[in-house]
């Protein structure tokens, strides 16, 4: 996989379109180091697109907590992320966002794109 964090960026927001085979805590860290790239060059809303990565099963409950606790901590409260992922990778519960709010990250996780960039539209 390409591990390079190539931004591209839209009327309001950046998106990062990952491609490739990956195992879990390497995408965990792709998606920090992306976060930390936004955050950096000071743009506040990301959308990434992880519907062509593979490599790896849904997260559990306990990889989840510790995914967002990661991606919350490097946000630093600047970005707000939306996330693309299968509906497989989805829960139905939503328990990674609702972790990271309570991480103090607003993040959201979508089927689709249109949704994803629907809810970064949104004043914040």
């Amino acid at each position: 996989m390409d591990e390079s964090t190539t931004l591209e960026k839209m009327d309001g927001f950046a998106v990062w379109r990952p491609v490739g085979t990956l195992n879990f805590p390497e995408a965990v860290q792709l998606v920090a180091r992306t976060i930390a790239q936004a955050r950096d060059e000071g743009i506040g809303k990301l959308l990434i697109v992880g519907t062509h990565v593979s490599g790896f099963d849904p997260p559990s409950v306990a990889e989840r907590h510790q995914m967002v606790r990661e991606w919350a901590d490097v946000a630093e409260g600047r970005v707000i992320m939306a996330i693309v992922m299968p509906a497989a990778f989805i829960d139905p519960e939503r328990f990674g966002v609702i972790a990271a709010r309570n991480f103090g990250f607003s993040m959201n996780v979508f089927e689709s794109e249109s949704e994803a960039i629907s809810w970064l539209k949104q004043p914040y």
